[in-house]
Parts: C-alpha cells; sequence; structure tokens
C-alpha cells in the first residue's frame, strides 16, 4: 500500500495489517456479515405473520392498557368545542419535549396546551412496554433529555424502562402538563378551518372498561403537532395455539 502525507508530514495511511494484525475485515465481509444476519430477522410470510388486529374483535383485549384501572375517567382540560392555544398528539417524550420548550420560551404557558394521548399516563413506548428486563439500548445520559434542567443523574448507563417512565412522569410534573393532559383519548382527525384559521380536531375519549363512557369531542386550536409513534402497537404472531396461550 502507498502512503499519504498531509501538510504536516503524517502518514494518512496504514497498512490493513497495522490496524487489525494478521486478521484483516474488508468491506466484503462486513456486507456479507450484515446480510446474514438480515436473513434470520427477514420472514418470506411478510406481515402476514401476524393476527391483523384491526379485522377482528377478537383479540380487541390486547389493547387494554394494563396499567390503568378499570372506570378510570378521562381528564378533560378543554370541553366539547373548546379552544386551545396549541394541540399536542401524543405524550412520549416528542410531545413533552414540545410541550416542556414552549413553556421554556416564556411565550407560552402550560395552560395554553392540550395533549392527547390513548395511553395512560406519559412516556410513550415506555409507557406502554413493561416486560420484564426492558432496558433502553442507547446510553442513558445521551437518551435521556433534560437533565440538567431536572437536576437528575440516571442511576445506570444503560437505563431500565421503568425509570425511563418514571424520568417522563417527573418532567411533566415540573412543567405542569398532566392538569393538561387527555389520557385514554385518540385523535381521530385534524381539519384545518380556513374561515377561522385555526385547526378543528375529532378525538375520541376511550375511558378503559367503561363504552358507555365513550364519546367523540370536538377541539379547536391554532396549532397542531403531531407526534404519534409506532412502538406501542401490538403484534400477536400467526401461529398455532395463539388462542390458548396464557
Amino acid at each position: 500500500m502507498g502512503h499519504e502525507e498531509d501538510d504536516r508530514g503524517v502518514d494518512l495511511k496504514m497498512s490493513s495489517k497495522d490496524l487489525s494484525s494478521h486478521k484483516i475485515a474488508t468491506a466484503v465481509d462486513v456486507r456479507v456479515r450484515y446480510d446474514q444476519e438480515r436473513e434470520k430477522r427477514l420472514n418470506e410470510k411478510g406481515v402476514a405473520q401476524y393476527i391483523d388486529l384491526g379485522t377482528t374483535g377478537k383479540y380487541k383485549h390486547v389493547y387494554e392498557d394494563p396499567a390503568v384501572e378499570v372506570g378510570t375517567p378521562v381528564n378533560e382540560p378543554v370541553p366539547d368545542g373548546g379552544h386551545s392555544k396549541i394541540l399536542i398528539v401524543g405524550a412520549g417524550f416528542s410531545g413533552i419535549l414540545f410541550a416542556a420548550y414552549l413553556i421554556k420560551s416564556g411565550i407560552f404557558t402550560a395552560d395554553d396546551l392540550l395533549i392527547v394521548d390513548p395511553a395512560g399516563g406519559f412516556g410513550g413506548t415506555w409507557f406502554f412496554n413493561r416486560y420484564p428486563g426492558l432496558v433502553c439500548d442507547v446510553e442513558s445520559y445521551t437518551y435521556l433529555p433534560l437533565l440538567e434542567e431536572m437536576d437528575y443523574v440516571p442511576k445506570y448507563k444503560y437505563s431500565f424502562g421503568h425509570e425511563i417512565r418514571a424520568y417522563a412522569e417527573s418532567i411533566a410534573e415540573e412543567y405542569g402538563l398532566r392538569e393538561r393532559a387527555m389520557f385514554q383519548s385518540s385523535a381521530l382527525s385534524l381539519t384545518w378551518d380556513s374561515g377561522r384559521k385555526e385547526w378543528r380536531t375529532e378525538i375520541l375519549e376511550k375511558p378503559k372498561g367503561r363504552p358507555d363512557w365513550e364519546r367523540k369531542i370536538t377541539v379547536r386550536s391554532d396549532f397542531a403537532i403531531i407526534n404519534t409513534g409506532l412502538l406501542n402497537d401490538p403484534k400477536l404472531p400467526n401461529l398455532p395455539g395463539i388462542d390458548d396461550f396464557k
């Protein structure tokens, strides 16, 4: 291998032998290994390997939030037909951060916000996912936001799910967001009213275990911020015996 030098006379190229001793890794080797790992995770059935939960009510129970008590009423910071300056759809970290920074700007207060989420609390995917051993694969000092503002030091380099969920709740508490959150509720549609220069959002309130309390309301807002995610949707494998699995 030839050598190149920069304007200081420093060698810019080293032989692969110098970098990896007797074992030389090439770009081709890396790609082959990547393809091998990719094949392990692909399934020729595609999405057919999962049960389509939208076509049957048989598995509707998997959508029920185990962290919410049956009969918990929906908090309604803005009444049907009411107005909020800013509507935030999603109470995960994206929604929490939008709300926090809007308040930090000094232009808005918590009372100017309405946060809508089908969960029973803050955290997004960290609210729904609670399986044993759940850990974030990104260093907590990088992943968790507002650590300086919250004067918080993560307990572990890679935080467990329960710590992340509790931290999300603590941010919401610090910025007064809980009173402005409308949980167990989903935004069904957003329509721009060009005449009134505002958004009209149809929201479905769906308290757990109380279908007689379900209702749709409409909320108006000057701004709408969408922060929906994908990692809270349940997936059931289409396997024999799934109906009997407990």
